[in-house]
């Protein structure tokens, strides 16, 4: 039998890493990085409680930026695809657009938030990835892995994904008086531009940054094509924090957003699409924070983000265009009792409306009341509750539990069950897309304005062992059964009421199908090493994960089954004074499809590998990072019909300044 040589890479990786890590962690450890964070005395925002990650009790990764950034990619949805349980159904890189999925769950079953507060637009999920900052501005990634209904509402069904900003965040654990300036300009394949800036400066009353981002190419062309996918990316984000006592804060941020690419094929497999979309989105966010006592502390967060999306399917049709509003106002109460009880109650509204040639004129206003819960009383056992009533037009009035026990045997190893209710309610697409067209061609979506809500239970059993927080190993088994899941099912126009149809075709049409049953596993493995030599650091990073879906309608939806059965990620870095050295990448496993019509096709697997060196010049206050992505060059594609990159070399140029403050922290 011969061997690819795909096949070979992949066979290379599985046998390679086990090795390596054993190497690594033979390794002494004599140093400890100075960018440490020590996770189990971080609060954890995600939570909306003062809790640790011991306390937490469920399946929850904390990113830190330095480690986050040394996944070798180019956005922040581009790294999330590499961290264990994620998946992210890419339609190309650089932050053009990719879906992103938790736990198999679909692209409308994750929450996103930025500092706490969801920017999901209410258009489609396919926006979830247009996130309105920039990779300079993160202090930390919290991703909850699971359902978190009961903390935020609809749509956290699959998971949460929290970016946390160094402006909004309550831990100021910098240096008073701390000024960083960076401007970087970088040059790839495919004409590549790309350009960033940061300005930071705090004070002990004031935080102030500013950031932007931009990356431009004139893309590249598909296999058997001649349309390159060109894009344009920018993102401009300013946030101001002021403190005008210890225990206030009222910090305020605005960003702009704006995507423009070739989006062909990116949502259909129709020969006549030449479709072209440019994305802008608008988003204010402020938080005000009190603390009434050493046990009570008041939060109000509110947001208000305006989305345009100008999408052109073909030259030869009028396009489409839908403005969204999208209102959030959140206040809670967090109450520390004592050592052992720990209570947050809250209430949220949201406010949503669509103005679009293609779905029309709608409006909705949600509303929720939750409380949260931690007790522990025993050292080695705590538990976690919590209880949301939330209000949708849709579904009236649904309750979103959750109970969660942990064990901790040692200080080092944490075991949970936990069980949880999650409720998602269609999208303004799911509802209405097409509906105010004239007429529709066969085989396009229409909307479907009687859904009734999705609501799934699920089930978890995580542990994870942190020795020596050197360490950091994870195992977990899931099991979720939804009900009533909406999808895009291929329907006879005679089955439904809608008078812009063709007599006797098929159309994709959303439906409310009966369950779902989805299981799985995840195995997470990360080490980092500061090795005998103080300037040395050393990371990796292996994760694991497999997935079943069971529908017994077996009907022929469009996303439900759609997400990898297997993937597997894997990452190694190295800091060595001012060089750095890495590699990430995955492998992933699918169900084969293909489009005749277009002469598309998705592979059962793909791997991909990325590098990276890095060095700086501290005299010269200049770095320089060159970066190979795809570096095998493999031709693949996560949605059928938009072919992805192939190998993409990149070199960016960096000047950063930096003052080095006495005093210590706030």
């Amino acid at each position: 039998m011969k061997i690819s040589g795909i096949q070979a890479t992949e066979a290379f990786l599985f046998l390679t890493f086990p090795f390596l890590l054993l190497c690594l962690s033979s390794v002494q450890s004599e140093a400890q990085s100075k960018d440490t964070i020590d996770l189990k005395e971080l609060t954890i925002t995600s939570s909306r409680m003062s809790l640790t990650e011991e306390e937490f009790g469920r399946q929850l990764d904390i990113i830190p930026s330095r480690e986050y950034f040394s996944i070798i990619a180019q956005s922040l949805d581009e790294s999330l695809q590499y961290i264990p349980g994620i998946e992210v159904q890419n339609r190309g890189y650089f932050g053009i657009q990719g879906d992103i999925m938790i736990r198999a769950s679909t692209f409308n079953q994750v929450l996103v938030l930025v500092d706490g507060m969801r920017i999901n637009d209410p258009l489609t999920g396919h926006f979830n990835s247009s996130i309105p900052i920039t990779r300079s501005a993160i202090k930390r990634v919290e991703i909850l892995r699971g359902a978190g209904c009961s903390i935020y509402g609809t749509e956290a069904v699959g998971g949460v994904v929290n970016f946390i900003t160094d402006t909004f965040d309550d831990q100021r654990d910098d240096p008073i008086g701390r000024k960083v300036s960076v401007a970087g300009v970088g040059f790839g394949s495919n004409q590549l531009f790309s350009a960033f800036t940061r300005l930071r400066h705090s004070t002990q009353k004031f935080d102030f940054s500013i950031d932007a981002q931009k990356n431009f190419s004139e893309g590249h062309v598909p296999a058997q094509d001649t349309s390159a996918y060109d894009f344009d990316v920018t993102t401009v984000t300013a946030a101001l924090a002021y403190h005008p006592y210890k225990r206030t804060m009222v910090a305020f941020r605005s960003s702009y957003d704006l995507r423009d690419f070739n989006a062909r094929y990116f949502y259909t497999r129709s020969t006549f699409d030449k479709s072209r979309e440019t994305v802008s989105r608008q988003f204010n966010h402020l938080k005000v924070r009190h603390d009434i006592s050493q046990k009570s502390k008041m939060t109000l967060l509110a947001t208000y983000q305006r989305t345009k999306d100008d999408f052109l399917f073909n030259p030869a049709f009028s396009g489409n265009l839908h403005t969204t509003k999208h209102f959030d106002l959140n206040l809670f109460n967090q109450v520390r009792l004592n050592a052992k009880l720990k209570l947050t109650f809250g209430t949220q509204f949201l406010r949503k409306s669509i103005d679009s040639n293609d779905r029309g004129q709608h409006e909705s206003n949600h509303f929720g009341m939750y409380a949260l819960g931690f007790y522990r009383p025993l050292q080695i056992l705590s538990l976690n509750a919590g209880f949301r009533m939330e209000h949708d037009p849709i579904f009236d009035w649904e309750p979103a539990p959750h109970f969660s026990l942990s064990l901790h045997p040692t200080t080092d190893l944490t075991s949970s069950l936990s069980a949880s209710r999650s409720i998602r309610a269609a999208d303004f697409t799911e509802r209405y897309i097409s509906r105010n067209l004239p007429s529709l061609s066969p085989g396009r979506n229409i909307g479907n304005p009687n859904l009734t809500a999705e609501t799934a239970w699920s089930y978890e059993w995580s542990n994870r062992w942190k020795p020596k927080d050197k360490w950091d190993m994870t195992a977990n088994l899931v099991y979720r059964k939804s009900s009533n899941l909406i999808d895009y099912v291929l329907t006879s126009s005679d089955e439904i009421l809608a008078d812009n149809l063709e007599a006797g075709q098929d159309y994709f049409f959303p439906k409310n199908i009966g369950s779902l049953d989805t299981y799985g596993y995840e195995l997470g493995m990360a080490k980092h090493v500061p090795a005998t030599f103080k300037a040395v650091n050393l990371g990796l990073n292996l994760g694991y994960s497999q997935w079943w879906t069971n529908n017994e309608e077996e009907l022929a939806s469009k996303y439900l089954a759609n997400h990898a059965k297997r993937i597997f990620t894997f990452g190694a870095n190295m800091y060595a004074g001012p060089v750095f050295l890495g590699f990430s990448g995955m492998t992933k496993v699918r169900d084969a499809e293909d489009a005749a019509a277009i002469n598309k096709e998705l592979e059962t697997s793909y791997t991909i590998v990325n590098l990276a060196f890095g060095a700086s010049i501290p005299k010269l206050r200049t770095s320089l990072n060159l970066t190979a992505q795809n570096v095998f060059d493999r031709r693949h594609s996560d949605i059928l019909g938009a072919e992805l990159p192939g190998r993409w070399l990149f070199v960016n140029i960096s000047s950063y300044f930096f003052n080095r403050p006495r005093e210590k922290t706030r």
